[in-house]
C-alpha cells in the first residue's frame, strides 16, 4: 500500500510538472522543462522510452530560443530558398511537443542513421533531483546519478542504450563532487579578481601566496577528475570511446567476444544490448581494474556468471589485439553534456586523452550542425578547405602588451599568410566580417569579444570560420540563478552556423594560454617556417623580448601536423604542463580537419 501511495504521489508530481512545462513551453524555465523529462524517466521501465525523454531533457529552452530565432530570420529573409532553409532548421531544432513517444524514438533513429557512420555520440545526463528543483541558493550544486546514453551513428541497426550510474560515493558516503569543484573555481576566480589591476607581485611573500592558491586549484581540478573516474563513472567510463578508424579492429573484437560467449556462456541467451556493453568493456579494458571489469560483467551477465574466467579472457583478447594491430586511431567522439555538468573538464580523463572529442549541447544540435555543413563533411569531419585564409584579433583592449608581442611574433613566423588586428579594438562590423569571411578565426584578448560585438549582432550572421577563443572563460556556460536558464555566447555561435568553436571553461592566464595557442596552432596547421615551432628556442619569446629571428634548440627538424583540430588539442595537452589552463580548453561543435594545401 505504501509503495502504491508513493507511486501515486510521484505520478501526481509528473503531471504537475507537465502542466507547467510541456503544455506551455513559453511560460516555463529551462530547469522546469529539463526536470519534467528527467522525472518521467523515474517512472519509465522501457529503455527506448527513456532515451526519448533523456534526449529531450537537454537544453530545451535553448532549442526553443533557437527556433524563435530561425522563425524570425525566415520571416525577414527576402530570398525564398533561404527562408525555407531557416524554416527547416526550426523544425529540426525543436520538434513538435505533442509527438508520441514512438514518433520521438523513430525521429531519433532516423537522425542517428543519417549522421556520419564514423561518429559515436555519448550523452551524459544528470538524474532528476528534487532538491535541485526547489533550491534557491545559486551557489549550491548537486552531484546526482548519471544516465550514460550511447548512439552509434550511420546505421538504423544499432539500437541506442542507456547505463545509469549512482551518485558518487566514497566508502558509502556521498561525495559532493560538483560542489567541491565549483567552490574551487569560485576561490580561484576571487583570487584573480583581487589581482586584476596588479601588474607585478608586491613582494616575495605575495608571490608565494599566489603560487599556493594556484597549486590549490590545480589539486582541486585533478581531484575532480580522479573522483569522476573512480567514484562516479567507475567501470562505465569505458563507454566514452569512439570507433576505431581501422574497421578490422572492431570486427576482431566482436568476433572474439562471440567465441567467448559461445564457450563460456553456452546456455545463456545474450541480448544485443549485453553484447554491446561487453564490447565496450573489452575495448576499454586497459583503462579498468580487474575489480571494475568483474563489476561490469556481473551487471551484464549476473552474479552467477563465471566472472573471473570472463576477465581472464578479456585480458587475453587485448594481448592478441595489440599483437595483431598497430594503428589504434579513433574516429570522432561527440559528447552531449548536460548543462549541469558542462563546467567539468571531462576531456582530462585518462580514458579520453587519446580520443578526438567535441562537445555539443544536445543531439538536436549535432544533427542540425551536420545538416548545415553536410556538403563539406568527409569521413565524419567538416573539411576546412583553406587554412591559410585565417584572421586574428590580438590584444584589442591594448592592455596585454606581453601577450601581444608573443602572439604577433608567432603569427609572423608560423602563419605569415594570416591577417588581423592587434593593439586596437575592432569595430563590430570588422569583427563580424572576420567571422563570415575567414576559414579560421583566432581571438587573443579578454573574455570572448562580446564587449566588442553584441550577441544580437552575432545571431543573424552566417559564421563561416572555425572560431578559436583564447580569452578567459570564453565558452563557459553561466547559471544566472538556481531556477534560471543557463547562457553562453558559444550557443549563439552554433545557432549562427559556426561549425566549431574552441574556448575556455574558466579564467586563464596569458602566458600559459599563449603557450597553448601557439602549440595548438603549430600542431594543427602546417607552415613554411624554417624551424618547427616545438624546436624553436623560446627563452626570449616567453619573456616577450623576441626581436630577431628564431633559432633552434635541437638538430632534428622533423615536424608533423595533425590535421584534426581535436586531436591537435589532445596532443597539446600531452606536451604542455599547465594543468589549470589545459583543462579549461575544450572544443564545441562539429569535428573539423584541414585540407592540406600543396605549397
Amino acid at each position: 500500500m505504501a509503495a502504491e501511495m508513493g507511486s501515486e504521489i510521484k505520478n501526481d508530481h509528473v503531471k504537475a510538472f507537465e502542466s507547467l512545462s510541456i503544455i506551455s513551453h513559453n511560460c516555463s524555465s529551462g530547469p522546469s522543462l529539463r526536470g519534467t523529462q528527467k522525472l518521467k524517466i523515474t517512472e519509465c521501465m522501457n529503455e527506448l522510452e527513456k532515451i526519448v525523454y533523456l534526449v529531450d531533457a537537454h537544453v530545451p529552452k535553448l532549442r526553443e530560443r533557437t527556433a524563435f530565432s530561425y522563425h524570425l530570420q525566415a520571416e525577414q529573409e527576402e530570398c525564398k530558398e533561404a527562408a525555407d532553409e531557416f524554416r527547416q532548421f526550426k523544425k529540426l531544432i525543436f520538434p513538435p511537443c505533442n509527438q508520441t513517444l514512438e514518433d520521438g524514438f523513430n525521429l531519433i533513429m532516423q537522425q542517428i542513421a543519417e549522421l556520419p557512420k564514423e561518429w559515436t555520440i555519448v550523452q551524459l545526463t544528470s538524474q532528476y533531483s528534487p532538491e535541485e528543483h526547489i533550491n534557491f541558493n545559486r551557489k549550491r550544486y548537486y552531484s546526482t546519478g548519471l544516465h550514460i546514453s550511447v548512439f552509434n551513428c550511420g546505421t538504423d541497426k544499432a539500437v541506442p542504450f542507456v547505463v545509469t550510474v549512482p551518485p558518487p560515493t566514497v566508502n558509502g558516503v556521498k561525495l559532493e563532487l560538483m560542489q567541491a569543484h565549483m567552490d574551487g573555481l569560485a576561490n580561484y576566480q576571487s583570487e584573480l579578481n583581487s589581482r586584476v589591476n596588479q601588474k607585478a607581485f608586491r613582494n616575495y611573500r605575495d608571490r608565494l601566496i599566489y603560487v599556493q592558491k594556484y597549486e590549490e586549484i590545480e589539486m582541486c581540478l585533478k581531484e575532480t577528475i580522479q573522483n569522476i573516474t573512480c567514484h562516479w563513472l567507475r567501470e562505465w567510463r569505458c563507454l566514452l570511446s569512439g570507433k576505431f578508424e581501422e574497421k578490422r579492429i572492431d570486427n576482431f573484437i566482436r568476433d572474439e567476444l562471440e567465441e567467448i560467449i559461445k564457450n563460456v556462456l553456452p546456455e545463456q541467451t545474450v541480448s544485443n544490448r549485453a553484447k554491446d556493453l561487453l564490447y565496450y568493456v573489452a575495448k576499454g579494458a586497459l583503462h579498468l581494474s580487474d575489480k571494475e571489469i568483474i563489476s561490469s560483467m556481473a551487471q551484464i551477465f549476473g552474479e552467477e556468471a563465471p566472472l573471473k574466467v570472463l576477465v581472464r579472457l578479456i585480458k587475453k583478447l587485448n594481448v592478441e589485439l595489440f599483437s595483431q594491430f598497430t594503428n589504434f586511431a579513433k574516429h570522432p567522439l561527440i559528447l552531449v553534456i548536460d548543462e549541469n555538468l558542462d563546467n567539468l573538464h571531462w576531456e582530462m580523463m585518462h580514458v579520453l586523452r587519446e580520443e578526438s572529442v567535441t562537445r555539443v549541447p544536445s543531439l538536436h544540435f549535432a544533427y542540425i550542425l551536420f545538416k548545415m555543413h553536410e556538403k563539406d563533411m568527409e569521413n565524419g569531419y567538416k573539411i576546412i578547405s583553406n587554412y591559410k585564409n585565417g584572421q586574428y584579433i590580438v590584444n584589442p583592449e591594448s592592455n596585454l602588451q606581453k601577450m601581444e608581442i608573443r602572439m604577433m611574433g608567432f603569427y609572423k613566423y608560423w602563419l605569415e599568410d594570416w591577417k588581423g588586428i592587434n593593439n586596437r579594438q575592432p569595430t563590430s562590423k570588422e569583427f563580424c566580417a572576420m567571422l563570415e569571411d575567414s576559414d579560421i578565426f583566432s581571438y587573443s584578448g579578454h573574455g570572448n569579444g562580446t564587449h566588442i560585438v553584441s550577441l544580437n549582432d552575432l545571431r543573424p550572421l552566417h559564421i563561416k570560420a572555425v572560431v578559436l577563443m583564447f580569452g578567459c572563460a570564453s565558452t563557459r556556460i553561466q547559471r544566472q540563478g538556481p531556477q534560471s536558464d543557463t547562457l553562453s555566447s558559444y550557443h549563439v555561435y552554433l545557432t549562427s552556423r559556426c561549425p566549431c568553436l574552441l574556448g575556455m571553461l574558466w579564467p586563464v592566464h596569458d602566458l600559459p594560454t599563449d603557450q597553448i595557442t601557439t602549440c595548438l596552432l603549430s600542431s594543427w596547421l602546417p607552415s613554411t617556417a624554417p624551424i618547427p615551432w616545438e624546436n624553436v628556442n623560446k627563452t626570449l619569446w616567453l619573456k616577450a623580448q623576441q626581436t630577431g629571428e628564431f633559432t633552434s634548440t635541437i638538430v632534428s627538424m622533423n615536424h608533423e601536423s595533425d590535421v584534426v583540430l581535436s586531436r591537435a588539442l589532445a596532443n597539446t595537452k600531452h606536451k604542455l604542463f599547465n594543468y589549470v589552463c589545459l583543462a579549461a580548453c575544450v572544443v564545441r561543435g562539429l569535428p573539423v580537419k584541414i585540407k592540406l594545401i600543396d605549397n
